[in-house]
C-alpha cells in the first residue's frame, strides 16, 4: 500500500529482547498477512531485522525510516519501557502527531502488548509518563492468545483495522483513523441496582477501572463476576488488572445521597463513613484470599470529575460506565450511562488521571524486633506482602489488639468478633477482639518517607492508640466511646511466616453501645468461650493425628495438644494421645478414632447473618493466651465465670503445672518454628 520509493506503511518499534523466541517476527508476518486479506494489498512494514544489513549505518537508516512511515507498531513492555532509542522512535510519532500541518485527530501510534499492560511502579517519572500515555491510546493485547489461533488472529485483525483506515486516513488528507463502532456511540442507561449487565462485563473484561464513592456493595458483585469468569475458565482466572479507587475520608462530607434516610447531617456522615470503610475492607478482604497479586486499591485526595467503570474487553473495545448520581438517592438508585469510548480515548486518559493522581492503599508497616516489652522498628514492608501463609517469613511485626467489653445493666459482657469472609481475610470462623496493623503514617507524617533513626515503640506510644482507635473506626464509623487503656504487650510466634509483637489494650465501651450487624460483634460468655476452644483443641488432636511428621515433631505436638486438653479436664486422653504419638506407625488406633468423635460431637455453631455457622475457635493470641491473659484480664473486668476458672487451675497442680509448660514451649522459638501445623 506504500507509494513510490522508499515508504512504509508501518514502522514496528520493539525491543531486541521481545523477540528472543521470535514472537515480534510472528506478529509482523500475521499483520501482513490480515493486511492482504483485508485489503487485497501488501503491507509495507519496516521491521529492523529485515531491513538493516551489516553493512549499512543503522541509526542513519532508522532515521530514514522514521520519516518515511505513515504509523509507528510499538511492541509495548517493560524491555521497551527501558529502552532509549524505542523511546526516540515513540517521540518521534508523538511530535509527528502534534505538528502543525497534521490534523491533530491523526493517531500515528498503535500499542501492542505481547505479555498484558506493563506495570512498573518503581519506573522514573517520565518513565511513568510514557506508560501513561501507551496506555491512553488505542492498544491490543495479545496477553493469553497463542500464535496461529482465532484468538490471536482477531486480536491482530482488529488492530488491522484501525491501522488500515488510519493510512488511508492520513494518504487522503481526511485525518485520523474513524472507527464507526465508536464514532456512532450506542449509549446504554440502567440503574445501579439492576447489576446484571455489570456482573457480566466485569467477568468478560481483562483489564477493569473502577472509580467510586463508598463501593460498600462491590465486593459481592466482584465475587459474582469472578464465579462466572472462572466457571468460564479455571479457579485461579483473574483479571490482568483491576484497579478500584476510593474517595479520602475527608472528601466524603461532599455526598448527600442518602440525605433522605437521615435527616440528620452527623449520622448522614457516621453511616456514609461507616459504608465507605465497609466497602474498603470488604474489596481488600476478597482480593487478598485470591490468589493474583494483579489488583491494586488507591484512595483519591480530590474529589474525581465522575464516578465509573472503564472495561478494556478482549478484543480491544473500552466500555465506560459513568454513574449519574441525584441527590437524596441511595446508590442504587442512581442511573449510569454506557458507552464506548471516544476516538482520542479521552475518557480511559481520565481515568488514567485520576489511579495516577491517587495514593495506592498498600499501606507501609513497620517491621523490627521486640526489646524488653517495647518494639524497635529497623525496617518496613507493604501490607499486602505480609503475614502470608507458608511464606517463610523471618522477622516480627507489630500489631494493636483491642480487649473490648461493656456494663450492661451490671452485667460485665467480652465483645468478640466473629471473623468471616467479608471482614477478614485469614482465621475465618474464629472469634477475636479487634486487631490491626501499624502504619508507618501513625508516627511519620505522610508521605515524608521513613524516619531517619529506628523508631521505638512503648505500650504508651500515641502511635499505638492511634492505630487502636483506627481499628475500632473500621467497625463503628465514629471515634469509639470508652477508655483505652495499655496493658503489658504479648508476643506470638508462626512457623511460617512473620512473627507478632502485640500491643494490648483494653477499650470499656458504655453500657448502651451496640456495634453495628455488619461488624460481627457478639457478646460470648465464659463458658461458650471454654466450649469453642475445649473443640479447638480436640481439632488441634486431629491435625496432629493427621498430619506426615517426623518422630520428634509428632511427638512435640502431641505433648502441646496433651497440655491442652489438661487444662480442659481430659488429661487421660492426652496421655492417650502422646502415647499414640510414641509409637509410630500405629494411626487406626482407638485413640485416633476417640478424638476425631469426641471433635464432632463438641462442634460449637452461632447465628450469624440468619444462618447457622460453625465456629472454628479462637484466633492466634487468644487461643494461646486463653488462660493466661485473656481470663486474667476478663478476672479484673468482672466477666462471670472468669475468676473461678483461674481459682479452679491454681488449686489443680496438674492443671496448674500443664499452663506453665505450655506457656513455656509457646515462648520457645525454636521449638514452635520446627513444628509446621498450627497449635
Amino acid at each position: 500500500m506504500s507509494g513510490s520509493g522508499e515508504r512504509y506503511d508501518v514502522f514496528l518499534s520493539y525491543a531486541r529482547t521481545d523477540d528472543d523466541d521470535g514472537a515480534v517476527t510472528r506478529l509482523s508476518a500475521e499483520m501482513i498477512r490480515v493486511f492482504a486479506q483485508q485489503t487485497g494489498e501488501q503491507l509495507s512494514i519496516f521491521f529492523d531485522t529485515q531491513h538493516i544489513q551489516s553493512s549499512h549505518m543503522w541509526k542513519a537508516r532508522i532515521n530514514s525510516a522514521l520519516k518515511a512511515s505513515t504509523v509507528l507498531v510499538s511492541v509495548a513492555s517493560p524491555a521497551y519501557f527501558d529502552s532509549e532509542w524505542c523511546r526516540y522512535e515513540w517521540d518521534h510519532f508523538v511530535a509527528r502527531e502534534r505538528a502543525p500541518q497534521e490534523d491533530h485527530r491523526f493517531h500515528a501510534i498503535f500499542p501492542v502488548y505481547l505479555d498484558g499492560r506493563p506495570d512498573l511502579p518503581d519506573a522514573q517519572p517520565a518513565v511513568r509518563r510514557w506508560i501513561r500515555d501507551c496506555t491512553a491510546r488505542q492498544w491490543t493485547d495479545l496477553d493469553g492468545a497463542r500464535y496461529d489461533t482465532e484468538q490471536y488472529t482477531a486480536r491482530v485483525a482488529r488492530l488491522m483495522q484501525h491501522i488500515v483506515q488510519a493510512i488511508r486516513a492520513h494518504a487522503d488528507g481526511t485525518g485520523g483513523f474513524l472507527d464507526p463502532d465508536i464514532e456512532h456511540h450506542t449509549m446504554v442507561s440502567d440503574y445501579v441496582g439492576n447489576s446484571a449487565r455489570f456482573v457480566r462485563l466485569l467477568a468478560e473484561a481483562v483489564n477493569v477501572t473502577i472509580v467510586g464513592l463508598t463501593n460498600e456493595t462491590l465486593a459481592v458483585t466482584l465475587q459474582d463476576a469472578l464465579n462466572r469468569k472462572r466457571a468460564y475458565s479455571d479457579d485461579r482466572a483473574f483479571w490482568r488488572s483491576l484497579r478500584v479507587v476510593f474517595l479520602g475520608d475527608r472528601l466524603l462530607e461532599g455526598i448527600n445521597d442518602e440525605r433522605a434516610l437521615y435527616p440528620d447531617r452527623s449520622e448522614a456522615l457516621r453511616q456514609r463513613r461507616l459504608a465507605a470503610v465497609w466497602g474498603k475492607r470488604s474489596v481488600s478482604v476478597l482480593l487478598r484470599r485470591t490468589p493474583s497479586s494483579r489488583w491494586a486499591l488507591y484512595e483519591s485526595s480530590f474529589l474525581p470529575p465522575f464516578a465509573g467503570t472503564l472495561f478494556e474487553m478482549p478484543d480491544g473495545r473500552r466500555l465506560v460506565q459513568l454513574l449519574v448520581r441525584r441527590p437524596q438517592r441511595g446508590t442504587s438508585d442512581h442511573l449510569y450511562l454506557e458507552f464506548e469510548d471516544t476516538t482520542d480515548q479521552y475518557f480511559t486518559a481520565a481515568f488514567e488521571d485520576i489511579v495516577h493522581n491517587s495514593v495506592n492503599d498498600n499501606k507501609i508497616v513497620p517491621i523490627g524486633d521486640p526489646r524488653n516489652g517495647n518494639f524497635r522498628c529497623t525496617g518496613s514492608r507493604f501490607r499486602q506482602n505480609v503475614l502470608i501463609d507458608r511464606s517463610g517469613a523471618t522477622g516480627w511485626l507489630p500489631l494493636v489488639l483491642m480487649i473490648t467489653w461493656r456494663n450492661r445493666n451490671g452485667q460485665v459482657e467480652p465483645l468478640l468478633q466473629l471473623r468471616n469472609e467479608s471482614n477478614a481475610a485469614r482465621e475465618l470462623g474464629r472469634l477475636s477482639h479487634l486487631s490491626g496493623h501499624i502504619y508507618q503514617d501513625d508516627y511519620t507524617e505522610p508521605g515524608t518517607g521513613p524516619p531517619e533513626r529506628a523508631t521505638v515503640f512503648d505500650p504508651q506510644h500515641p502511635a499505638l492508640a492511634r492505630a487502636a482507635l483506627r481499628r475500632v473506626q473500621m467497625e463503628i464509623g465514629d471515634n469509639p466511646p470508652g477508655d483505652l487503656r495499655a496493658v503489658t504487650p504479648r508476643s506470638y510466634l508462626h512457623s511460617d511466616k512473620e512473627h507478632l509483637f502485640l500491643f494490648l489494650f483494653t477499650l470499656e465501651l458504655p453500657g448502651w453501645f451496640q456495634f453495628p450487624r455488619e461488624a460481627e460483634m457478639h457478646h460470648f460468655p465464659v463458658t461458650e468461650l471454654l466450649a469453642v476452644r475445649r473443640n479447638q483443641v480436640l481439632r488441634s488432636a486431629v491435625r496432629v493425628c493427621r498430619a506426615t511428621l517426623s518422630g520428634r515433631i509428632r511427638v512435640t505436638a502431641a505433648e502441646i495438644v496433651r497440655l491442652n486438653l489438661t487444662l480442659h479436664g481430659e488429661a487421660k486422653l492426652g496421655d492417650e494421645l502422646v502415647a499414640w504419638a510414641n509409637r509410630a506407625g500405629s494411626r487406626s488406633h482407638n485413640t485416633v478414632q476417640k478424638i476425631r468423635r469426641l471433635e464432632k460431637q463438641t462442634r460449637q455453631t452461632m447465628f450469624s447473618n440468619g444462618r447457622e455457622v460453625q465456629i472454628a475457635g479462637l484466633s492466634g493470641l487468644q487461643f494461646r493466651e486463653f488462660f493466661t491473659m485473656l481470663l486474667p484480664l476478663y478476672e479484673q473486668f468482672g466477666v462471670p465465670g472468669a475468676a473461678e476458672q483461674l481459682t479452679a487451675i491454681r488449686h489443680d497442680e496438674p492443671r496448674r503445672q500443664a499452663l506453665d509448660r505450655l506457656s513455656a514451649m509457646y515462648q520457645d522459638e525454636d521449638l514452635m518454628s520446627s513444628i509446621p501445623i498450627e497449635l
